[in-house]
């Protein structure tokens, strides 16, 4: 199954790359599109959680990196929303 890098570029300027293991994570997200942080949270957790559903089905476990890149993504969602609920997130690149 091909995984992939995403880079997100968060509204308060940080630039993190997260793994996603499965392409499916091109259906919820676009390169260079901008979303408002609830959006784009929903977005991830919706990609995240069907790229695990796929490893699922593919080797009969859920994948623990996917999950713990939702963790990740939640985090730092968690720390922004109070600061920067107005802010935009960007995916900047995709690598596979």
């Amino acid at each position: 199954m091909p995984a992939v890098n995403f880079t997100v570029n968060w509204p308060d300027g940080e630039i993190v790359e997260y793994y996603s293991p499965s392409t499916i994570i091109h259906n919820f997200l676009e390169k260079g599109i901008e979303y408002d942080l609830d959006i784009f949270k929903q977005e991830v957790d919706k990609a995240l959680t069907a790229a695990s559903e796929r490893v699922k089905a593919s080797f009969g476990f859920y994948c623990s990196a996917a999950s713990g890149e939702q963790s990740k993504i939640q985090n730092k969602y968690t720390q922004l929303i109070n600061t920067h609920k107005d802010g935009k997130v960007s995916v900047t690149s995709f690598k596979q």
